[in-house]
């Protein structure tokens, strides 16, 4: 743990998500106990080194797909607005979650 101005740094669960490759080699950091990596996860959000997105999206598509067998198997039983709080409850709410982040990507 590191403090300085009343905020603490703690180096275990501190990340550095390098943007520009070759750059890190040239800054001498404070901290070299920091581990590197390409890719983090903040807030829910997977956020990659070329800010893509891209592991995010796949990850976040494979768990809808395992909801589309809960909407096959209650498609009768339910009516239109029991079938609607279900989309929003386990779909549209991971859809809209941080969907203006990463929304504009390739």
């Amino acid at each position: 743990m590191v403090k300085k101005n009343l905020l603490f740094l703690n180096l275990l669960k501190s990340k550095i998500l390098n943007h520009f490759p070759g750059s890190l080699s040239r800054v001498k950091l404070k901290f070299p106990d920091i581990e590197e990596t390409n890719e983090y996860k903040l807030l829910g959000v997977i956020i990659d080194k070329n800010f893509s997105f891209k592991e995010h999206i796949q990850r976040t598509c494979k768990k809808l797909q395992q909801y589309f067998h809960v909407f096959y198997n209650v498609r009768c039983s339910l009516n239109w607005s029991a079938k609607r709080l279900l989309f929003q409850s386990l779909i549209q709410s991971k859809l809209a979650y941080c969907s203006i982040i990463y929304g504009n990507t390739n």
